[in-house]
């Protein structure tokens, strides 16, 4: 609608409403991604105590959405940032233009907490998980060399552990997608609020949020 008439023609109330449900499935969608790298890091690397059980996973959830909340529901009420209308005017989210001190400390923290935070974490927890499949292996493959046999492994061990690595590598797949996609996003705002604003034209912040999007 907005793009058919060139600029956001519907109300404040919708566009405070677009930017609130993108904050909250944007950044959620990063804190989700660190509980699945947290689980995949616990299965693997302690199979026998380390599953995630409907408790574990409902304390996870409801971490994830205390994490979320205050980012979304700060700017919706002004009390720290703001959401504005962003690129052609089409859609909203934070503001990371206003020139000042306060907005600036607000993308500064925002930018900590939901980007570098959460990728900081996926990255520990699957460069953990790597480490100890490669250090597993080499052990067993020594192990077996004593013994003088091909493997230590069952078929059902080795099925299962199969599994759980393939499980790894698809979420690997997708928390690198979420990285991709959000990098651009997070220099526009930091260039947006601490670097030269002038170079941000409509149709520059409108690549990185499509990206994210």
């Amino acid at each position: 609608y907005n793009s058919i008439y060139k600029g956001y023609k519907l109300s404040r109330t919708y566009c405070q409403a677009f930017a609130f449900i993108g904050s909250v499935s944007g950044i959620g969608a990063g804190m989700t991604n660190v509980c699945i790298a947290y689980d995949r890091y616990k299965t693997i690397s302690n199979p026998l105590e380390g599953k995630l059980t409907k408790v574990k996973a409902l304390i996870m959830i409801l971490c994830v959405w205390i994490y979320i909340m205050p980012w979304a529901v700060l700017p919706l009420l002004e009390v720290w940032g703001r959401f504005s209308p962003e690129g052609f005017l089409t859609a909203c989210s934070f503001d990371y233009f206003t020139d000042t001190f306060d907005n600036q400390m607000f993308i500064a923290s925002i930018f900590t907490c939901s980007y570098v935070i959460p990728v900081s974490l996926i990255i520990y927890f699957y460069s953990q998980i790597v480490g100890h499949v490669v250090n597993h292996e080499k052990a067993l493959k020594k192990q077996a060399k004593k013994m003088n046999v091909d493997s230590l492994r069952s078929n059902v061990n080795q099925a299962s552990q199969s599994a759980e690595v393939r499980i790894a590598k698809a979420a690997i797949t997708i928390c690198f997608m979420f990285v991709a996609s959000w990098t651009p996003y997070g220099v526009l705002a930091l260039i947006g609020a601490f670097g030269d604003a002038s170079v941000l034209t409509p149709t520059v912040t409108m690549i990185p949020a499509l990206t994210c999007k």
